[in-house]
């Protein structure tokens, strides 16, 4: 990385996205990916209704992409954790 890379981002932040794996992409980007590359999908701003959040969600399965794992600040939740956690609030 060039030596001004610092000021431009947190080199933390930058090695947890460089872990992340490639075909997973968080919720935030699905339908913003899909509108820029297709035709199809309308840009959206805000809340959007089920039906076109799975259809959203669809498109992207059939590309190949999944839902990112569970993780905070680019690291992984163990799914023993996760599992604990849904058991002390279901």
């Amino acid at each position: 990385l060039p030596s001004q890379a610092s000021e431009l981002i947190d080199i933390s932040l930058l090695r947890a996205m460089i872990r992340m794996n490639p075909s997973e992409i968080p919720s935030s980007n699905f339908s913003s990916l899909l509108s820029a590359f297709s035709e199809d999908f309308l840009p959206t701003v805000g809340l959007v209704d089920s039906d076109r959040a799975f259809l959203h969600y669809q498109a992207l399965g059939s590309l190949g992409f999944k839902a990112a794992s569970l993780n905070t600040m680019g690291l992984a939740l163990e799914p023993k954790g996760i599992g604990n956690f849904r058991q002390m609030f279901s």
